[in-house]
């Protein structure tokens, strides 16, 4: 068994960076149709939060992060992007985003939340709708021990649940390898994002889960998830562990 985390994802989810990524140039656009086609980490309610990219780009088992949250602002998203909160890389690159990128096909919702629902979320949601690409490199004195050459995050203003659900379970982009299930306190979701809450349900309804779950210590793991037998790591606001869970069938 392997003694970490990370060890872990390099033996059994090591990939090869793609081949969008790696020709990409500074100032260029992307082919989404590729990127669509890229396994990602989806993180709702991400915020800032750099403890799952440092993750998955050291066992380069991932290259594409999407980060939404209805709390960030885009110009907040940005400001903190210049601080550079990925530590050991730097930005390259920001490209502009339309709905169409991400999801061509239209949205059929799978599960409609409930009026409650809505009203929490219109009451949370802060951020006026985006979205966007940052590219990221490595600096030239790291090596691939420390981690990837380059990976790419999407921020997007909106709902973890809805992007969810018009993403990859309406077919626009292939099942995510990981989720990061952080439910946060302090009236900070509407609804939670564990165990019974509206994202499983989504994933129950549509059949479209990941291989993977990274979930924090105050949020319960969805059901047909087993734990990985290796140490948790720290991550988010509140410096929590997170355990790497596996599905069953996986």
């Amino acid at each position: 068994m392997p003694k970490t985390m990370i060890e872990f994802l390099k033996q059994n989810h090591q990939s090869a960076i793609p081949e969008w990524l790696t020709a990409y140039r500074p100032g260029r656009n992307v082919d989404f149709n590729a990127v669509r086609n890229t396994a990602c980490v989806y993180y709702p309610g991400a915020g800032n939060d750099g403890q799952p990219v440092h993750t998955f780009s050291a066992s380069h088992a991932a290259f594409l992060y999407v980060y939404v949250d209805y709390m960030l602002s885009r110009r907040e998203a940005e400001a903190q992007l210049a601080e550079t909160p990925f530590r050991g890389y730097r930005k390259i690159g920001l490209i502009d985003m339309k709905l169409a990128d991400l999801t061509p096909k239209p949205w059929s919702p799978h599960i409609r939340p409930s009026r409650e629902q809505i009203e929490g979320m219109r009451h949370l949601a802060v951020a006026a709708p985006y979205g966007f690409m940052a590219v990221f490199e490595r600096e030239d004195d790291l090596t691939d021990e420390y981690g990837a050459k380059r990976f790419a995050v999407i921020f997007i203003g909106g709902d973890g649940m809805a992007t969810y659900d018009a993403v990859f379970a309406n077919g626009n982009m292939i099942p995510p390898l990981a989720i990061v299930l952080q439910d946060h306190g302090f009236g900070g979701n509407y609804d939670r994002f564990g165990k019974g809450g509206l994202l499983e349900k989504i994933a129950i309804a549509s059949g479209i889960y990941p291989k993977l779950l990274l979930t924090g210590e105050n949020t319960e793991t969805w059901d047909g998830y087993i734990p990985l037998d290796a140490p948790g790591v720290l991550g988010g606001m509140h410096r929590q562990i997170r355990r790497l869970f596996i599905r069953k069938n996986d």
